[in-house]
């Protein structure tokens, strides 16, 4: 290689910083764009994108290893911007695709250590974005759907990232090769050029001293052969050099083929992969330096389609699993509330046939009393009776004496109705003037006849009294003999009362401990069903989690179709192992 070539090259490595720099600055438009057209904010992503372009610019400046770093890092935030800028658009997946791509673009500054900071970016974006801000990386807002969903990418991430490293490393390796058989070559050529420069020098001085040293023609024909020899060596090397030279930049585009050719294969299988579709595999061989990256991706895809698909079986068999406990904890709770609500009537029950004990015992007292001031009363009512007998007997004269006055009563009312009928009739004599006086007679008339007519119910009621007081009397006498009997009744009624009184004083005491007890059972019977609601509602999260779990699942496809097609099932009719012998018994 010539060394104008290697000046070129070098120069161009020095711009390639330059030029991604200049590419992360052609990107910023995108950004406010993509905003504009799904109706976001256009500023803060705006501002953002012109913060890794200049970023980018001011790093291309340097020639260090940081200063290229700065410029990957500049290049990627572009696509950072561009998916947070299409937040809540179908399109926001379909950018990650850029992140791939500009990852690929930072190969053109022949960095190893970029193709390590950008990847290790990414996956930091992913992962904090996914946890922090969700909606500025992806559509959805399900935490443990955005993880799988980074952990995907991530994974994408880093094999492109491994075989993006690997094909730098391999290249830079050659190209550091190539250098150094260019600069053996110069080398030699150089020292050629210098025994020829040396050549010509003595051939010179021979043809000056050729009359002086006639002598030294053989040695100086042989030093002129052996500089031809030189001359035709250094030819020769020139020659081997551009050769070497030639042969290395077809190995190198060689190489570069094959590297692209890989990146795109597995470009396809990952996109295949992002897509959820874990049966992706490829197939066609690579060659025979890379063909070890196509095993690892298969062998990759294989180990995780089978761990989905043990997950997937997890899930399915922990949805029913949990269920079942949620059933069963269900109907123990439902039992436990029955229980104390039952410990609890019971105890209600106790407690009043304990008052009813009190009150039962307190009454027993009372009665004692009762009684006692009973017999008291009853010698009292017999005395009250004799006295009533008398009293009646007086009052039976008394109607005598009513009797006479309401004949009287009856008289009088006679006399006034033959009066009031004469002057009804004096009245109707006088024409005209006298009809004022035979209204008044005609209500005199109708007033001795209510007289008259309650007179003879009065007279009715006295004779009725006097029945009744006879009738009365002779009751009286029998009760009187009857309070006898009630007094000796009574004597033995207080007996009883006193024996009732002990035996509700033990009882009440016996209910009451009884009572006791059964309040200690009810708050034990309480705790436990709060417990029993404490584990159905942990059981039901569990639930929902494991069936979340499982549809997030069936985003992906195995060999065997889609995971994750179940849900919570409808009944279960029976707890597997150990727990349906315990809920059984």
């Amino acid at each position: 290689m010539s060394g104008a070539k290697i000046v070129a090259e070098q120069s161009e490595v020095d711009k390639a910083a330059l030029h991604v720099g200049l590419g992360s600055l052609g990107l910023v438009p995108f950004s406010p764009a993509s905003a504009w057209l799904v109706g976001n904010s256009i500023w803060p992503v705006g501002i953002a994108a012109l913060g890794f372009a200049g970023l980018a610019l001011l790093a291309s400046r340097s020639e260090t290893r940081a200063g290229k770093i700065y410029v990957g890092v500049g290049l990627v935030g572009q696509a950072i911007c561009i998916t947070a800028a299409l937040s809540g658009h179908s399109w926001q997946m379909d950018s990650h695709m850029l992140f791939f791509a500009l990852l690929a673009i930072c190969m053109y500054l022949r960095e190893p250590a970029v193709i390590i900071a950008t990847a290790a970016m990414i996956a930091v974006h992913h992962l904090s974005l996914s946890v922090l801000m969700p909606q500025l990386v992806y559509p959805s807002f399900s935490l443990i759907e955005n993880l799988e969903r980074t952990l995907l990418h991530g994974t994408v991430v880093v094999t492109v990232a491994a075989i993006i490293w690997w094909s730098l490393r391999k290249q830079i390796a050659t190209q550091q090769r190539a250098e150094t058989a260019s600069s053996q070559a110069r080398a030699a050529t150089a020292e050629a050029r210098s025994a020829l420069a040396e050549v010509e020098a003595a051939n010179a001085s021979t043809q000056e001293a050729l009359e002086e040293a006639r002598a030294a023609q053989k040695a100086a024909d042989a030093a002129r052969a052996a500089a031809e020899e030189e001359t035709r060596k250094a030819t020769e090397a020139d020659r081997n050099a551009r050769r070497i030279e030639a042969e290395e930049n077809k190995r190198r585009e060689a190489a570069e083929a094959e590297v692209l050719a890989v990146v795109s294969a597995l470009g396809v299988a990952l996109r295949r992969l992002s897509e959820g579709r874990l049966a992706t595999r490829i197939e066609a061989p690579f060659p025979e330096s890379l063909d070890a990256l196509r095993r690892d991706f298969n062998d990759a895809t294989t180990a995780l389609e089978g761990a989905i698909t043990l997950v997937d079986e997890r899930a399915g068999s922990i949805i029913t699993e949990v269920y079942a406990i949620e059933q069963a904890a269900n109907d123990l709770a439902r039992r436990t509330e029955t229980q104390a609500t039952t410990l609890q009537e019971t105890t209600a029950g106790i407690a009043q046939i304990s008052g009813h004990s009190r009150t039962t015992s307190d009454s027993a007292k009372e009665a004692d009393g009762a009684v006692k001031l009973a017999l008291k009363q009853v010698e009292t009512s017999s005395e009250i009776m004799q006295s009533a007998v008398s009293s009646m007997s007086l009052i039976e004269e008394s109607s005598g004496e009513i009797s006479k006055i309401v004949k009287l009563i009856e008289d009088i009312a006679f006399q006034t109705n033959l009066l009031a009928l004469n002057a009804g009739v004096e009245a109707a004599r006088a024409g005209e003037a006298g009809r004022g006086f035979s209204v008044v007679a005609s209500e005199v008339r109708a007033l001795a006849l209510r007289s008259s007519g309650a007179a003879k119910e009065i007279a009715q009621l006295i004779s009725s009294s006097k029945d009744q007081v006879k009738d009365g009397v002779r009751r009286v006498r029998e009760t009187g003999e009857a309070l006898d009997g009630i007094v000796q009744a009574v004597d033995q009624i207080a007996e009883h009362v006193t024996v009732i009184d002990v035996s509700a004083r033990e009882q009440f005491l016996g209910i009451r401990e009884a009572s006791q007890a059964l309040q200690q059972l009810e708050g034990v019977t309480q705790q436990n069903a709060a417990m029993f609601e404490e584990t159905s509602a942990v059981t039901t999260s569990l639930s929902e989690q494991a069936t979340h779990l499982a549809s997030a699942i069936g985003n992906f496809e195995t060999a065997k179709g889609k995971a994750g097609r179940r849900g919570r099932p409808t009944e279960v009719t029976e707890l597997p192992g150990p727990r349906a012998a315990r809920r059984a018994s």
